[in-house]
């Protein structure tokens, strides 16, 4: 799909929607709708004897633990119950290899954590000057909270 002047429509498109639409390419072109999970080779590519699918993450993620990390952020960030159901299926694929070995799953446990404990957001909205919301903003930035993010709104 081209924009103007032949360019790919993604240039044209904000980040956010450009993610989205990768996340779409990736699940058309990669995703296992029998057993899930995402193949190494996608169903354009020659026909093979096996389409394999990478698990492990060694000292780089494995692409099916960086799709669960993504598909369990865009769920988070978009309420797409999509995204939400297949990183579940995805962590529930795998499951049990991590279970064995999960040294060996570390990027998995780690979209697993971030779909069991989604980021939460704290804005601070106030018009002008407004002592009480700058009290609140200083404690937000001295403080760490694990999973929440702030945003000051004047």
């Amino acid at each position: 799909m081209t924009g103007q002047g032949g360019w790919p429509l993604t240039i044209f498109m904000t980040p956010e929607k450009k993610a989205l639409s990768f996340t779409d390419q990736m699940i058309d072109l990669f995703w296992d709708a029998k057993s899930g999970g995402f193949f190494f080779t996608g169903n354009d590519a020659e026909v093979l004897i096996d389409r394999p699918k990478e698990i492990y993450d060694g000292a780089i993620p494995s692409r099916n633990s960086a799709a669960a990390y993504i598909l369990s952020c865009l769920a988070s960030y978009t309420g797409n119950q999509r995204y939400r159901d297949l990183a579940w299926n995805q962590m529930r694929h795998f499951a049990g290899e991590a279970r064995e070995y999960p040294a060996g799953y570390a990027f998995l446990l780690t979209a697993w954590q971030f779909a069991l404990w989604p980021p939460r957001q704290i804005i601070v909205a106030a018009g002008g000057k407004n002592s009480e919301a700058e009290e609140i903003l200083d404690i937000l930035k001295k403080e760490f909270f694990t999973g929440i993010g702030h945003n000051f709104l004047q």
